[in-house]
């Protein structure tokens, strides 16, 4: 059996940085709005398709 190691807890007070991907924009953009009415997540980049996030995620660093 394999074990999962436990996520650490957060120890930074700086908002959590999130990638969006979904092909609805309009989903795209309710996520968004609900993630940063939190104020503890940051939405660093969003894309439509897998390839769009794969070329995206590296810079952005999520």
């Amino acid at each position: 059996m394999t074990q999962t190691p436990n996520p650490q807890p957060r120890t930074s007070d700086a908002p959590a940085r999130i990638f969006l991907l979904d092909d609805h924009e309009v989903v795209r953009r309710g996520i968004k709005d609900l993630l940063e009415v939190e104020g503890e997540f940051e939405v660093v980049g969003e894309a439509s398709t897998a390839a769009e996030a794969l070329a995206r995620v590296p810079a952005l660093r999520p």
